[in-house]
């Protein structure tokens, strides 16, 4: 990769490892929807993951990536597999007491994984487990409705996924309407891809039923972050008969809302917005499941 790329970051360099082994012929491309991306090789090498060992797991080395990627010097990669590689946790089941990783993930501060046991001191209650479809690829699951705020449960059909690598909570768009009908100011932005709202207004907590449990994600982790284009952050008028920057004591500072539409894909993404308000075990077994319960507060 360019030198500019890879400053602020971490980056993998197999010829500094004596265990790569290049697959000869594979390559790698990945797009998202912000229009972030990033495309490389393949190689395979040793992996471990807090002292869980994979000793020939595909290792994608990028070669190109986008500027988003480039910018954010908070991460330095992500823990998947080439499609056509088995995935870290795979392999590394056979090494593991159960079958079994942990996630949880906090806002504001650093998460943790565990792989192979489920520690009792990192949730409350007890864990609710529902089946996973692995047809497509993916730890999917039904979800059975929502509320938001203190309002009343809706029961509605939510096939969904949970997914570390989505930042988001992405959901069917009459449940995103339900929602932004409750926050003050909101509107659905055509040139932002989504809603927004005043960085002031203090949001509803959304409730999404996963069988008997019901999980409550706070409003405050729903509230994304300031809309920005380039370096000027961007602003919502109080008033229709002031133009921008004439008076700032007139412009609220917008937010891009943590709960989006899932815009038609065919499913729901339970993202980072919704993981980290909940301690999820995802179970590999050959009867799939996955579980979720409370944290402590």
């Amino acid at each position: 990769m360019p030198a500019s790329e890879q400053a602020g970051h971490q980056v993998y360099n197999p010829t500094k490892s004596s265990t790569a082994k290049k697959l000869s012929g594979e390559t790698w491309n990945i797009a998202y929807g912000d229009n972030s991306g990033a495309s490389g090789i393949v190689f395979t090498d040793v992996v471990n993951v807090g002292g869980t060992k994979v000793l020939s797991q595909a290792v994608e080395a990028a070669t190109q990536v986008s500027s988003q990627f480039a910018a954010d010097t908070q991460n330095d990669g992500l823990l998947v597999s080439p499609m056509q590689q088995q995935t870290f946790f795979s392999n590394a089941i056979p090494t593991l007491a159960s079958p079994i990783f942990t996630a949880n993930l906090k806002k504001g501060a650093p998460g943790s994984y565990d792989f192979g046991y489920v520690d009792k001191t990192q949730y409350t209650g007890s864990i609710t487990y529902v089946p996973v479809n692995t047809a497509n690829g993916f730890w999917e699951f039904n979800g059975n409705g929502y509320a938001v705020g203190s309002g009343t449960f809706k029961s509605e059909a939510i096939d969904a996924i949970a997914d570390t690598g989505t930042t988001l909570l992405l959901l069917p768009q009459d449940v995103v309407t339900a929602y932004y009908a409750k926050v003050s100011g909101a509107k659905n932005s055509n040139y932002y891809g989504g809603y927004v709202y005043p960085c002031a207004t203090v949001l509803p907590s959304i409730t999404l039923g996963i069988g008997s449990y019901k999980a409550v994600v706070p409003g405050s982790y729903i509230n994304y972050a300031p809309v920005t284009t380039g370096s000027s952050s961007e602003y919502f008028a109080t008033s229709s008969r002031l133009k921008r920057n004439t008076d700032t004591r007139f412009f609220v500072l917008a937010c891009f809302g943590g709960i989006q539409s899932n815009a038609g894909i065919g499913f729901s993404i339970y993202g980072d917005i919704f993981l980290k308000s909940q301690f999820v075990v995802f179970n590999g077994a050959s009867t799939p499941q996955i579980g979720f319960a409370a944290k402590p507060t």
